[in-house]
């Protein structure tokens, strides 16, 4: 039996289910390489600078589940969930929607069955925008933090799991694969070749195919395995890349992913004929506190809030979703506007993520029109003709498209008086943001990386999950519908790790 270890390459939520997934499915030795050291972590084994999971909210949307139904949500099918996805967008494949939504349910219930009794509950108080169901699956507290101190725990008590840090991968090592057969048809040629007269021509080998040896290593070094998975994340932290691939204006925009998610996994793949889908993809998200941080939830937009630029107008339709949203955001000067929102949304909001923003210092509240244009330079006039025609959109329809017809927040007199009759409002100086690329490797419905005709494998044994993989969302930040990242990472990081193992098991390697 093969006696080489399943390498994965990155240790976010991705690649940390992939290693469950190989362990599970019967690798009996699973090696996790993270590029950054001990050092490079805030938190120690936590990893928090490595991963973007860490700075999510941990949330993966999935329907049918165990904990869905537990939690009375009887009505929701992988059938919707996709629907939900492709309404969204519209460049994305249909057919790989359709298989990692209706992969999701049962990539939840196991990991509900892996991790700690409690891990992942189903979120049944808040409908995330797009969304037709509750269906996110989640910590019950501590967000993505959670989740991903869950996943590391539970893949590292693993026999035979084990993760090595600060080393630096430089690309794929791949050699030519030649099956027993074809050794043996060569070794009839040879044979045939030797006991005739020569023709002076080469002998005719059988045809070979590329397979995955292992890793080449920072300094020359070379590290063996049965099957690679990439697992790097995506290329957000690489300015070059997202100006190529997203243009000047989300490059020029505050970036909060992880630094280290430098599109590493991507150039290994495309420096050995790989093909790539959807690069222009991205999770932007349109409400970040001025200048950096922390994000705003979007709770706020659900319950009322609405964005303001800096002439006090709205400009756009809030409820498209916060990464849609937020290019209309980056278009303003500076990608930066004020989110305005009554007493009553700010109520709404307590004992949410938006908890952060109050505990920061960066909510204000105010008691005037005049105290609030003074305090962040708007037009008096301007800012109370928009809290006007909000007024006058109470139960219906505004100029944007959006829907008011279920919501009270802005119903008043109309008079300037009359904003603050239901108590003061509250405001938050915001920015837009990129979050993560969503683009990366072509690969097919187990991971396996692809030739750029989208059918051929680039190399056996040779995977990619996650930001490295291109994802659901189609092309540009409209299509990231919550929860996307998440759903693809665990889901393309349990197919991945399934698929290294039955590789690993497969393996009969003899070489040229």
């Amino acid at each position: 039996s093969c006696s080489l270890p399943v390498v994965v390459v990155g240790s976010g939520a991705a690649g940390l289910v992939a290693a469950l997934a190989a362990s599970s499915a019967g690798a009996k030795e699973v090696l996790i390489l993270e590029k950054a050291s001990a050092e490079d972590a805030s938190e120690g084994p936590s990893l928090a600078e490595t991963s973007n999971t860490w700075r999510s909210s941990g949330l993966i949307p999935a329907a049918g589940t165990a904990l869905q139904l537990q939690a009375g949500i009887t009505d929701d099918s992988p059938k919707l969930l996709a629907k939900d996805i492709l309404q969204a967008n519209g460049g994305c494949d249909g057919e790989r929607v359709c298989q990692l939504a209706g992969a999701a349910t049962s990539t939840v219930d196991w990991l509900a069955r892996v991790l700690p009794k409690g891990a992942l509950t189903c979120k049944a108080d808040f409908l995330y925008p797009g969304h037709s169901r509750l269906r996110m699956h989640g910590p019950p507290e501590g967000y993505g933090r959670r989740l991903h101190q869950d996943l590391l725990a539970a893949a590292l008590a693993v026999p035979g799991v084990r993760i090595e840090r600060g080393i630096s991968v430089t690309g794929l090592w791949l050699e030519e694969e030649v099956s027993l057969q074809q050794q043996q048809q060569q070794q009839q040629q040879q044979h045939q070749q030797q006991s005739e007269p020569s023709s002076g021509t080469a002998p005719q080998l059988s045809s070979c195919r590329r397979a995955v040896r292992g890793l080449l290593l920072e300094g020359g070094g070379k590290l063996e395995a049965a099957a690679v998975v990439l697992a790097t994340n995506g290329f957000g932290g690489n300015k070059s890349m997202v100006l190529e691939h997203l243009g000047a204006t989300v490059a020029d925009s505050l970036y909060l992913g992880s630094p280290l998610n430098t599109g590493d996994g991507i150039a290994w793949g495309l420096a050995v004929g790989a093909g790539v889908a959807q690069m222009g993809a991205y999770q932007g998200h349109a409400s970040v506190v001025e200048p950096d941080g922390p994000l705003v939830t979007w709770g706020v937009v659900v319950n009322g809030g609405v964005f303001v630029d800096l002439q006090g107008r709205r400009f756009g339709n809030e409820l498209k979703g916060y990464s849609a949203f937020a290019e209309d955001v980056m278009a303003l000067p500076g990608a930066e506007a004020v989110e305005v929102f009554t007493h009553s949304c700010f109520e709404s909001c307590r004992s949410t993520r938006f908890e952060e923003v109050l505990e920061a210092g960066k909510v204000q509240t105010f008691q005037t029109l005049a105290d609030l244009c003074r305090a962040h330079g708007l037009p008096a006039f301007a800012l109370a003709e928009t809290l006007r025609e909000l007024h006058l959109s109470a139960g219906g329809i505004d100029q944007f498209g959006r829907d008011w017809s279920n919501s009270n927040a802005w119903h008043s007199e109309g008079t300037e008086a009359s904003f603050f009759s239901n108590g003061p409002l509250h405001t938050v100086r915001v920015r837009a943001a990129l979050f993560h690329t969503q683009g990366g490797l072509l690969t097919d419905s187990t991971g396996r990386v692809l030739l750029p005709d989208g059918k051929s494998p680039v190399a056996a044994g040779f995977f990619a999950a996650g930001g490295t993989a291109a994802g659901l969302s189609g092309d540009g930040a409209a299509g990231y519908l919550s929860g996307n990242g998440l759903l693809h990472a665990v889901v393309s990081g349990r197919l991945c790790g399934q698929g290294a193992a039955a590789a690993r098991r497969a393996l009969s390697r003899p070489r040229l």
